[in-house]
């Protein structure tokens, strides 16, 4: 008789259990449900180490590229770089400053200067263009023009500004478009001088004009201006 009552509670709980649709203390579905916390747990983690690790590796590789491109765009040992500029141009006048201060850092002195102005025959020995129309850069039997110019300029220059030339990567015809727009307008929007500068004694020796027995002849030349 109380082997009969026992089993008749056990279909009780069976049917109630099976009423509920829950079956207390099931190994299967403890094992699930840690595995998804476990994932849960591991997920944020994950995802903020990715974005640590993008932002520590993209810098990194900036820096790269502002190193290693210039590298590239050096003139062989010896070689002199002459800009030649619009000399009534204000714009091309501040870039000129620009580059003899940034040129300033060992080696120093790496770039020369001359208004195009002044040097139109120099300029169609080269197979230059004489109308103005862009910077030009002069390195041995070499020169180059446009957006070109400018980058490989800045690529003889000291850091930072030497990793600007890292943009050298950027398609030419992109590079060029925006520079031939801001030239057009360039007198328009940053104004022209009448004739060329005149430059301080000083600044005057990073011409390719320049000649030191004229200076020695000249009693004044070594005055600040």
């Amino acid at each position: 008789m109380a082997a009969t009552t026992t089993a008749a509670s056990h279909v009780k709980m069976s049917k109630a259990a099976g009423k509920s649709g829950k079956v207390p203390n099931s190994p299967t579905k403890t094992k699930v449900a840690l595995s998804a916390d476990l994932k849960a747990a591991h997920a944020k983690p994950m995802k903020s180490s990715m974005i640590s690790h993008r932002l520590i590796t993209l810098p990194l590789f900036f820096v790269g590229l502002g190193y290693f491109v210039p590298q590239f765009m050096q003139p062989p040992a010896g070689v002199e770089s002459w800009l030649m500029f619009d000399g009534v141009c204000n714009l091309c006048d501040g870039f000129v400053n620009f580059v003899a201060d940034g040129d300033r850092a060992p080696p120093s002195n790496r770039v020369r200067f001359g208004a195009q102005q002044k040097h139109m025959e120099l300029l169609e020995r080269v197979g230059a263009p004489t109308d103005l129309s862009t910077l030009i850069l002069i390195q041995g039997d070499r020169h180059y023009l446009y957006s070109t110019a400018a980058l490989r300029t800045l690529a003889v220059m000291g850091y930072p500004w030497r990793g600007l030339a890292a943009f050298a990567l950027v398609p030419a015809p992109v590079r060029d478009w925006v520079y031939k727009l801001v030239a057009t307008h360039r007198y328009r929007v940053f104004g022209k001088t009448d004739e060329c500068r005149v430059p301080s004694p000083e600044f005057r020796r990073r011409f390719i004009e320049y000649r030191a027995e004229e200076e020695a002849a000249d009693p004044v030349s070594g005055l600040s201006s």
